[in-house]
């Protein structure tokens, strides 16, 4: 009798009892991150990346862990050059999360006037670890796999994991159901390898594709339009997509004894999700978008009488460079 109530106690427990997501008090831990990624008909780009965890508080089951952004770098393959990195945004605001031990992100609070670039950066950074890190329910488990419900930066999704131990620790392989955008295709995994030694997560390895959703299935390209003969033929005609792929790479570098503790500010402290939500567009963005949107607009119901070389082509060009900045 006593011997069940153990397992049963072991089976109920062991799950919450999961404990692969946590920073030894008073120590900086200092990790590199690197991405490649590809948007067809664009270009590649490649981001490069220096930051940091150390947690400024803790409890039985969370820790609120302080994010630092040492460095933030991309690069245009194309051009050969240095983009938006920390020459042009301040990274040096306030951005902490609460994390359970097991990966699941609860809240994160940043600074309200954080520039939305670097707020979307931070929160890319902490979701990394986002996860629900699961232990088997036997000890002499090499491998098992279960599915969540999980709340991330991309929102509400379901996921399966695969899990394997290996040498060094364990090896949580994470695959994303569904997309955040509807109607669109892609393929989200991610690899988190936690380290027995280390006591926490040493790497993570994000693989990503997305194709755009060309059309709506209740959209009708017809709609509003003169009911005349079309030189074009409508039923060939595809709305332009986006097509991209990328992974990236966090590795542990080192850890350090923090000189000085750090505290979250009481003033001017958003509490915030991990959810990214809507993208606020940069003002020349919104004004380039404005302007295409108006030769659109203005030329829209001239597109069934225009040959085949003319006016098409000039609001082709002008939709694909719209998608482009969206």
């Amino acid at each position: 009798m006593r011997l069940m109530y153990c397992f049963v106690v072991f089976c109920v427990f062991g799950i919450s009892a999961s404990k692969y997501i946590q920073f030894q008090k008073d120590y900086e831990y200092w990790y590199k991150y690197n991405s490649n990624s590809t948007i067809h008909d664009l270009g590649n780009f490649r981001t490069v990346a220096e930051i940091s965890f150390t947690t400024i508080n803790v409890t039985e089951e969370v820790q609120e862990i302080l994010l630092k952004v040492n460095s933030f770098f991309v690069v245009s393959e194309a051009h050969k050059e240095q983009g938006a990195g920390s020459a042009h945004l301040d990274f040096t605001n306030w951005f902490s999360f609460e994390i359970k031990l097991s990966g699941e992100i609860l809240s994160v609070f940043h600074d309200t006037d954080e520039h939305h670039d670097v707020l979307i950066a931070k929160k890319g950074f902490a979701s990394l670890f986002s996860s629900k890190l699961q232990n088997s329910n036997s000890e002499v488990a090499s491998e098992w796999a279960y599915q969540t419900t999980e709340h991330g930066n991309e929102g509400h999704h379901n996921a399966s994991y695969a899990v394997i131990k290996t040498a060094t620790g364990i090896q949580f392989k994470k695959i994303r159901h569904s997309t955040p955008i509807p109607n669109a295709k892609g393929v989200h995994q991610k690899v988190l390898h936690f380290d027995h030694d280390l006591g926490t997560i040493k790497r993570v390895v994000v693989e990503e594709e997305f194709t755009s959703p060309q059309i709506a299935p209740d959209f009708d390209s017809e709609k509003g339009m003169r009911k005349v003969k079309a030189v074009n033929d409508f039923s060939t005609m595809e709305n332009p997509t986006i097509k991209a792929t990328n992974k990236g790479e966090l590795q542990f570098w080192k850890k350090e004894k923090i000189k000085e503790k750090s505290y979250r500010p009481k003033d001017d402290i958003v509490i915030d999700s991990i959810h990214i939500g809507n993208y606020q567009r940069k003002e020349h963005n919104a004004q380039k978008l404005d302007k295409l949107k108006g030769t659109i607009k203005s030329n829209l119901i001239c597109i069934r009488t225009e040959p085949e070389k003319g006016l098409y082509e000039h609001i082709t060009i002008a939709i694909t460079e719209m998608v482009v900045y969206l």
